[in-house]
């Protein structure tokens, strides 16, 4: 970073620091700052209106600031990327730093609480001017010193007072710690030891169990580690919902749904199956990711081929193409033969079909369907032997075709299953849910499958999708917990899963978190207690008790049968016409065929000098 863009003087040496008055007032004053600092970083912002009426401390190190330089958002933000997280502000720069802070705190990458001390420039009580600031309300960790008068004109006392982050709106002055030098007070006390009933925990989250409940009543896995906290530290929570379910946050500052709440101050912690989201990262904060969660499809069953397919399904569409190859070949090798057969001795070049390209491809086809050429052949033909050797040929061909078609006309075939993201993506088929988070965590790949898929997948109501799943052709997305139960959302129904199964490869694996805003104070409080949970295997435990509590235990259990590609057994059938339906229209086909060549050829003029005789 260039130091030419902030106006910021670093201070390391001990004897370095600012002159101030000769008086009482600057004299206790400046006694209390250095208690103060004993429970400060070691790296301290100073933003002062007047830096001559202050003596710092020595043995620190201080970004100095003026509160009115333009460049005070830089320079806190700069602040920030170095870790200077001790801030020394005085009464009429206060409600300046305060913003500036909070913008400063919404941009920079790195994460803290930050520790401020307000000094006064005059006598009296301001603190709820600096105490009512929408940031303080955020800051634990905050002081405001204010000078009263004492006994004697040579007495000055200082009363410290700290906002009351357990309820401003019954404290809006803040607290008071104690009065200098009369009291011994601890400047920066733990208020999230005992949040004293703290009944503006608000907590942003959705209905997803077994995630979450909101009815019948407030429950569910995360619920239980919420209220686990508010246990320990004595609080109370209150839910905050809209109608955009995870929502999504926007560069122009606003956000909507769970974790728009979050960044925007309207909520302290999100839950409800939150990942770790790389966008949503650049604006909040996240805890301790806790436990893996699958995201997977529920995709169509393997559909039967239909079938008038049947008598093209013993072969593969390698082997029906060396049998088109090898009927080409053995007409092509046929006529050859017949042509060079002239030269041979005149008499054994036959004529009629086998003069002609196209009735000798006709003989070839024949031959292939095991139909036997003329026995009438010169005994010296070369066509003989090529004749046996292609009989030979075709009856291997049609004695595989005969034993593959025994099985297909009794036992169904069906098409490949869809089981992995790339069968998903291949077959082509769109797949939907009630929400853009689904491909949060994927809408960022380079492979060709997740881009395809991301561009495949489509956002409806809950309405909509209940009509789709109905309509088939989808695949809907669904999400596999931890303990293996499966989350359940309003259109995942019996229906749903009727011909439908579960791919057996998830889409994608991620982490659970909670969301806070940027340095929240309850941070490191929630992953200490996020630890203990996990240690004790709790989490799985409230998941499995909250999902036979107040989930479908038949959804739940249809739902693990249809995962993999288990189809229906079937058991050889008596034949019935649908299995041979496709024999039927390859001869109606033929027959169309014939008819229309008869035709041209009854029409045609046909001239007796082109006639062959036999």
């Amino acid at each position: 970073m260039k130091l030419v863009l902030l106006p910021v003087l670093l201070f390391f040496h001990p004897s370095v620091g600012i002159k101030f008055k000769e008086d009482v007032t600057t004299k206790s004053l400046s006694r209390l700052i250095s208690n103060v600092f004993l429970d400060m970083p070691k790296c301290v912002v100073v933003v002062l209106s007047d830096f001559s009426s202050f003596e710092l401390p020595n043995n620190f190190v201080y970004l100095r600031v003026h509160f009115n330089s333009s460049n005070l958002f830089l320079s806190l933000r700069a602040a920030y990327q170095m870790k200077c997280i001790g801030y020394l502000i005085d009464e009429n720069s206060a409600n300046d730093f305060l913003k500036t802070l909070g913008e400063a705190r919404s941009s920079a990458p790195e994460r803290h609480t930050p520790r401020i001390v307000v000094v006064p420039n005059r006598k009296g009580n301001y603190s709820l001017n600096v105490f009512m600031h929408p940031e303080s309300a955020y800051i634990p960790d905050m002081i405001v010193i204010q000078i009263v008068d004492g006994n004697s004109a040579a007495e000055v006392k200082l009363v410290v007072m700290t906002n009351s982050f357990h309820n401003s709106s019954i404290f809006p002055e803040g607290e008071v710690l104690g009065t200098w030098p009369l009291d011994e007070m601890s400047f920066f006390p733990d208020k999230l030891k005992n949040l004293n009933g703290k009944a503006e925990l608000i907590i942003a989250t959705l209905h997803y169990p077994p995630y979450v409940l909101l009815h019948p009543k407030f429950d569910g896995m995360e619920v239980r580690m919420i209220n686990e906290f508010c246990r320990l530290y004595n609080c109370k929570p209150s839910t905050l919902t809209d109608d955009h379910l995870w929502g999504e946050i926007f560069t122009n500052g606003t956000g909507t749904g769970v974790s728009g709440n979050v960044f925007m101050d309207r909520a302290d912690i999100g839950i409800g199956a939150l990942y770790l989201w790389e966008n949503e990262y650049k604006y909040i904060d996240f805890a301790y990711p806790y436990l893996n969660t699958k995201i997977t499809v529920l995709v169509p069953k393997p559909a039967q081929k239909a079938e008038w397919r049947i008598p093209f399904l013993p072969f593969s569409l390698t082997l029906w193409v060396l049998q088109v190859l090898s009927i080409t070949l053995a007409a092509a090798v046929m006529f050859a033969v017949n042509k060079v057969s002239f030269h041979i001795a005149e008499g054994l070049m036959l004529g009629g079909e086998f003069s002609t390209g196209g009735g000798i491809f006709l003989r070839s086809l024949a031959m292939a369907l095991l139909q036997p050429p003329p026995s009438r052949l010169p005994s010296g033909s070369p066509l003989r032997r090529f004749f046996t050797i292609f009989e030979v040929l075709f009856l291997f061909f049609t004695t595989v075709y005969s034993g593959a078609l025994s099985s297909v006309l009794t036992v169904p075939l069906y098409y490949p299953p869809i089981d992995t993201p790339l069968q998903l993506y291949e077959a082509g088929i769109p797949w939907a849910a009630d929400h853009s988070a689904w491909i949060f965590s994927i809408q960022g790949a380079t492979e060709l499958p997740f881009k395809g898929l991301v561009k495949r997948y489509e956002v409806h109501s809950h309405e909509s999708l209940i009509s789709l799943i109905k309509k088939g052709g989808y695949g809907f997305g669904i999400e596999i917990m931890p303990a293996g139960h499966i989350t359940q959302t309003k259109y995942l129904n019996g229906e749903a899963i009727l011909n439908r199964h579960v791919m057996k490869h998830e889409l994608y694996t991620t982490s659970l978190v909670m969301s806070l805003r940027k340095g929240s104070p309850y941070t490191e409080k929630l992953n200490n207690l996020i630890g203990k949970q996990l240690d004790a295997g709790l989490l799985l435990l409230w998941e499995t008790d909250v999902t036979l509590n107040y989930l479908s235990s038949r959804l739940q259990t249809a739902l693990k049968i249809s995962e993999g590609t288990k189809v229906e057994v079937h058991h050889p059938t008596k034949l019935k016409l649908t299995h041979i339906q496709g024999a039927f229209i390859l001869l109606g086909f033929g027959l169309f065929v014939s008819f229309i060549v008869f035709l041209f050829e009854k029409l045609g003029k046909t001239p007796s000098s082109l006639k062959i005789s036999a």
